[in-house]
């Protein structure tokens, strides 16, 4: 990352992806889970804002952009299952 965006934009972005590894352990061990999948589902969707600046900056060219794209997606999907679960569980 060039040096004008790797102490701004890839600080945030590495720092939204260790908060949601963070979380996702947490929230493994923990009994109520809800609160802080939330949590990392935010962050998740601050990571795909963060990603998309990273093409609008030219940071990322369109296949890797495209590849990223489809794990946050598939990131997002089994955190939503995860969610869907837990609040069905809670109700």
């Amino acid at each position: 990352m060039p040096r004008d965006f790797k102490f701004t934009l890839g600080d945030r972005l590495q720092a939204n992806l260790y908060g949601i590894l963070e979380n996702l352990i947490t929230a493994r061990w923990r009994r109520e889970k809800i609160e802080i999948l939330h949590a990392a589902n935010a962050r998740l969707d601050l990571i795909r804002y963060q990603t998309r600046l990273c093409r609008e900056f030219k940071l990322l060219d369109d296949r890797r952009f495209e590849h990223v794209s489809l794990l946050i997606n598939e990131v997002g999907k089994t955190l939503g299952g995860w969610i869907r679960e837990r609040a069905a569980k809670s109700s």
